[in-house]
């Protein structure tokens, strides 16, 4: 529970500091993310109060596992699906939005919502090799190579994706010395 609040209160800074020190780009980013910001606030929600109900319940224990369960997975998906839709970029005009409520709904930002998902398992998964032992353990060490080879196709893709489709991006990183920075990236791929 001292986890869960600390990161709350973190968003509401973060949220906060960026109207604060950057009010165009709060502006903007917002109008553009509405709906997936406001759906993962909502699974956070139903993340945190499971988490607290949890204790509590005899009979419908079950129930709030699977309320944390899938608001962890909602609210991880979700921030993949807002990261993608900012790769992609956000329609402005005179610094205004200009797109429509659902322009975040694109296949690539579905993608990488997918893969902060895989992000946040192997992530959970080292945590669990780390932290447990035996039976549990084994499953985990069984898991990782699976979550670690779906990460490096997440990664493959967007670093693929990103330089086709922005040329901005693509000048600034096949540019000398920024080529020599990212050449070691294909290899480890």
């Amino acid at each position: 529970a001292p986890v869960w609040d600390g990161n709350e209160t973190w968003m509401v800074l973060g949220g906060a500091g960026l109207f604060a020190a950057f009010p165009l780009v709060y502006s903007t980013v917002l109008s553009a993310l509405y709906m997936p910001i406001i759906l993962m606030v909502i699974a956070l929600i139903f993340r945190g109060v499971a988490f607290e109900f949890r204790f509590k319940a005899n009979r419908t224990k079950y129930l709030w596992d699977q309320a944390f369960i899938w608001g962890s997975v909602l609210s991880s998906f979700l921030q993949g699906v807002i990261l993608g839709a900012y790769i992609q970029g956000i329609q402005t005009t005179n610094g205004i939005f200009s797109g429509s409520g659902l322009d975040w709904l694109t296949p690539f930002a579905l993608f990488t919502g997918l893969g902060v998902v895989a992000m946040y398992a192997a992530l959970g998964c080292g945590w669990l090799i780390m932290k447990t032992d035996h039976e549990l353990q084994d499953q985990m060490y069984g898991l990782m190579p699976k979550l670690i080879i779906l990460l490096f196709a997440v990664f493959a893709g967007v670093s693929l994706y990103t330089p086709l489709t922005h040329p901005e991006i693509a000048a600034r990183w096949f540019a000398l010395p920024n080529l020599l920075y990212f050449s070691p990236v294909p290899i480890l791929v």
